[in-house]
């Protein structure tokens, strides 16, 4: 699920002023601003874009007395769009990391309760000890920190489990009490 991206304030003023000022440009110079943006989102300097065949004007035009640099409106609509799809460029990265992130939770999950559950035996090495009441606190730290798409924060949880899965987890957590106390005392 995607989420929406709503608009703030700044920025749809920074829209309409966008177009107000594109509309006192030139034609040449509001293809230009979409142009400038690219390249240098691609890393690309203004200067690349003064030379050659495919140049937005020469380096003259931009920078003489009364040229495109000295035009308020160019200026300001550069700044305006600069901003704006920077702030879009952040959004962007923002969502692709929340869609990576609850993308990996399972994951993420099992590796947590995994690390949780690992303790050192007599001989030193490493297993796992299941711990029902880790598994729980577990999942529960990861959906605390989940989003309303991943996590329902009414204070209810619905959980489908037979009546066999219930006696097993009563074993389960009976049998860790008991090898819990065994192991302090």
């Amino acid at each position: 699920m995607q989420a929406k991206l709503t608009e703030s304030v700044p920025d749809r003023e920074a829209r309409q002023r966008l177009r107000v000022l594109l509309a006192q440009l030139t034609p040449k110079q509001r293809a230009a601003v979409d142009r400038v943006i690219a390249a240098e989102i691609a890393g690309e300097s203004l200067a690349s874009l003064l030379t050659g065949d495919n140049a937005i004007c020469s380096h003259t035009a931009y920078y003489k007395k009364g040229g495109w640099n000295d035009n308020a409106a160019w200026r300001e609509a550069l700044d305006i769009a600069r901003g704006l799809s920077f702030d879009d460029r952040l959004q962007g990265a923002v969502r692709r990391a929340r869609e990576a992130i609850v993308l990996a939770s399972p994951e993420a999950a099992r590796t947590l309760v995994a690390m949780l559950a690992t303790v050192k035996t007599e001989d030193g090495s490493e297993t796992l000890k299941h711990d029902p009441a880790l598994v729980l606190r577990a999942a529960e730290s990861i959906l605390n920190r989940a989003d309303r798409s991943t996590a329902d924060r009414s204070g209810t949880m619905t959980v489908n489990i037979s009546g066999d899965d219930i006696a097993q987890a009563r074993d389960d957590a009976a049998q860790w009490e008991r090898e819990r106390f065994r192991d302090q005392g």
